[in-house]
Parts: structure tokens; sequence; C-alpha cells
């Protein structure tokens, strides 16, 4: 489950509710403009994608396959077109394409070496 909280103007956090994710989410990004957030799923090798809607309530409008297994961060580059999420146990990072109605399509992977294991990434923007 992924609680959703609106910041005060004080700072202080309010709860507004709870959508569900896939097994043991575990990095969760927003999109630049704000329209879309991608939950990254540890334990079922997928990526929860989600539509923002008023007020910052949450839906969920796909799941797709990480393209490896245990899927740890994920980033977006700058133009917010492309996702790249690393895969742990398989030693590499999965190449996204992001849609317009803020859905991934899985592009290919690359290797990152035998033992790797990677768990961040970034990208410059």
């Amino acid at each position: 489950m992924i609680e959703e909280f609106q910041i005060g103007a004080n700072g202080q956090l309010t709860q507004i509710g709870m959508v569900t994710a896939g097994s043991y989410p575990r990095t969760i990004i927003f999109d630049r403009n704000g329209k879309y957030v991608y939950v990254t799923n540890v334990h079922d090798d997928s990526i929860s994608e989600y539509a923002i809607g008023s007020g910052g309530a949450l839906t969920l409008i796909g799941t797709v396959g990480a393209g490896g297994t245990t899927p740890a961060a994920i980033t977006l580059d700058a133009t917010g077109q492309f996702a790249y999420v690393t895969l742990r146990d398989s030693n590499s990072v999965a190449e996204f394409s992001v849609g317009s109605d803020g859905t991934l399509t899985l592009l290919g992977t690359i290797a990152t070496g035998s033992g790797t294991a990677p768990s961040g990434i970034a990208t410059i923007h």
C-alpha cells in the first residue's frame, strides 16, 4: 500500500488516502509535470503507474513488468520521455519509453556487469 499525504502551509501532513501497490513498493518518483507517479515493486518485479488527480489523489493506471528481477530505483530523463530502472538481481538497467498517457513501455535492458547489483540511478536535468 501507498499512503497519500498533503503538505499544509505550515508543513503539517494530512493523510488524503491510500492506494494499492505491488509487492514491496520501494522507490517512488514523480514526473516533471506532476501528472504521473511511478513505483518500483521489488517482490513482484513490476512498476506501478499512477495518475495524480485533483487534490493529489493517485489513481492506478497500470502495472508493467520491470524487464528483470528486483527493480530497485527509477529515474526519468530530463525530457520525461524515458524512464530507467535498476534491476538488482539481473545486474542491469531497464529502459522504458513514457507514453503521453503516462504508461511505460519496455525498450530493453543494458547489462551493468556481473555481481554489480545496481540499486541507485540518477539522470542530470
